[in-house]
């Protein structure tokens, strides 16, 4: 029988350095990183513009765990690869309740992006017709539309 498709994948930021914890697995020592990451998501609501967070645990465990230690911080951007995992287990009042996190992968970092670029402000811009901001440089006008294009 065949397993279904659990695949997850996300841009988002550290919201804290991960703790990385050691521990034994079969004799051997590994390594197993938590984290957690926010991702941002704009939107107009009206005329107003609107931000939303949702935050997602993670872990991960063995090479990624120890890349993980070795190379990320708070603040720092990443893409996730990984899978959804549900987690159940019971209050200690006795009720059922459920978590869910995302068990890391792959991650990639992309710490050299500039953390004072603002997508509020490239959105913005590009609602006024003009390029967007990148990296703190002066936008600069669209060019003319081609007229010639040979496919349209």
């Amino acid at each position: 029988m065949a397993s279904d498709m659990n695949k997850f994948i996300l841009t988002a930021r550290l919201t804290k350095d991960p703790v990385i914890r050691t521990y034994m697995n079969n004799g051997v020592e590994a390594k197993m990183a938590t984290f957690s990451v926010a991702c941002n998501k704009f939107f107009k609501k009206g005329e107003e513009m609107v931000k939303k967070v949702a935050f997602f645990n993670c872990i991960a465990y063995g090479y990624v765990a120890k890349n993980i230690e070795k190379d990320l911080h708070k603040g720092d951007a990443v893409l996730i690869d990984g899978e959804l995992q549900q987690n159940d287990y019971t209050t200690k009042a006795g009720e059922k309740r459920s978590s869910f996190e995302v068990n890391v992968k792959a991650i990639q970092s992309f710490t050299s992006v500039k953390k004072t670029t603002s997508f509020v402000d490239n959105l913005s811009a590009n609602d006024a017709g003009e390029a967007p901001v990148v990296d703190g440089e002066e936008p600069t006008a669209r060019e003319e539309e081609v007229e010639d294009v040979p496919f349209s």
